[in-house]
């Protein structure tokens, strides 16, 4: 995820110093968004996951999450924790379980839960059908699932080997470039079980940027400002989110 925000920085030091000032500003805490205030002391950072940018479409979503009061949390392709500590942190009497493949991830977001006193957060290895399954058989009625796994998606997010999935509501990240046609798929997959929401990739605006930095803007551009607030992606990536016919809103 910040390999793009690095090479940005080699290529151009104007950036590193601009993410140096904002480090420093915010004192490596969130400085806006669902996880405001969150620690977030990682190295070789994305810049938009410490502005609180970071996929800032989801912002509704992840306060939504707080009325739904699901009985537990699951996090697929977690990476560093930005979204399974983040929840953790604002659910502190629910299981969050984080599924994390890398092991160099596990261990960043290991040292995240630690660092924002996250004692409810159980970090596992890489998520199947089989772990899913059993991880649901324990997770309570209604499950929150957030899954981000570059395409992997349309092979575990399969209601028939995974009937559970019936009860849990679901935001997953579509990645067409790998899987084509992925998002009718799973659409057409859940249709029967869930209600469901497409939610579109947005783009930066300036006046996104969290008021304790505003200053920023006299002394860069806002060109260099906007390509430190979005995920370095050529183009806005969608989300579905699925509600299950049990539990709609």
């Amino acid at each position: 995820m910040w390999i793009k925000d690095k090479l940005r920085c080699l290529k151009h030091p104007h950036y590193s110093l601009l993410r140096l000032i904002i480090k420093l500003r915010c004192k490596s805490k969130v400085l806006s968004g669902p996880f405001n205030g969150m620690s977030f002391n990682i190295p070789n950072f994305n810049t938009a996951m410490l502005l609180g940018t970071w996929e800032k479409e989801l912002t509704n979503t992840i306060n939504e999450f707080k009325e739904i009061t699901p009985s537990s949390i699951i996090c697929i392709g977690a990476a560093e924790g930005y979204y399974a500590v983040g929840l953790a942190k604002d659910s502190p009497n629910l299981t969050t379980y984080a599924f994390e493949q890398n092991i160099e991830y596990r261990i960043l977001l290991k040292n995240l839960a630690q660092e924002n006193h996250c004692t409810n957060i159980k970090i596992l290895g890489k998520c199947d059908i089989e772990s899913l399954s059993k991880t649901l058989d324990k997770s309570g009625e209604k499950p929150l699932i957030i899954c981000d796994i570059e395409g992997g998606e349309i092979d575990l997010l399969d209601i028939h080997a995974v009937p559970l999935l019936e009860n849990s509501f679901i935001l997953v990240e579509v990645h067409e470039m790998y899987v084509q046609d992925c998002e009718n798929v799973l659409l057409k997959r859940f249709l029967s079980t869930h209600e469901s929401k497409i939610i579109g990739g947005s783009v930066r605006d300036i006046k996104d940027i969290p008021h304790k930095i505003k200053w920023l803007r006299l002394i860069s551009s806002k060109s260099r400002l906007l390509n430190l607030m979005n995920e370095g992606r050529p183009y806005p990536m969608n989300w579905i989110l699925f509600y299950p016919n049990k539990h709609v809103l």
